[in-house]
């Protein structure tokens, strides 16, 4: 399986390649959420490194109801010190070796709600700062979507 890393962070791209996992849609995005240095996190001098999923690790699936889409959500710490909490979605699919990831969105805002999957994607919403407010108690809403 090849290691993608993708230089852009808080951009939602499609990946070139696939790594595909028979280990379902949490196998797959666990693989990646480890192994691609566009989730943001960086050691105690602040060098971007390889995530870690820690007992700070949470991952929420919702699946589409013909079960070939998933979208997997990762809430985690990108440093040591704890301060801040990060969140991504990770969009998987079936595949003739298991299941891959489609795309990825790092920085989604807090508590998904309204998860909607269509026939061409899946939308959305979660709390989301506003200019004037911290992270820790967002009152705004935004709307996602990721096209298969």
């Amino acid at each position: 399986m090849r290691r993608i890393v993708l230089t852009l962070i808080a951009t939602l791209a499609p990946l070139a390649a696939s790594a595909a996992s028979k280990d379902g849609h949490l196998g797959i995005a666990q693989f990646m959420f480890k192994g691609d240095k566009a989730f943001g996190c960086v050691n105690p001098n602040g060098d971007p490194i390889d995530c870690k999923i820690t007992e700070d690790t949470t991952f929420k699936i919702f699946r589409s109801p013909d079960n070939k889409h998933a979208l997997v959500f990762v809430t985690y710490l990108p440093d040591a010190t704890g301060n801040a909490v990060q969140s991504a979605a990770i969009l998987t699919e079936e595949v003739e070796t298991g299941w891959g990831v489609k795309r990825q969105l790092i920085s989604v805002g807090q508590d998904p709600s309204s998860i909607k999957f269509t026939a061409k994607n899946v939308t959305f919403v979660s709390k989301v700062a506003r200019p004037s407010e911290s992270r820790i108690n967002p009152t705004g809403r935004k709307t996602f979507s990721l096209a298969y």
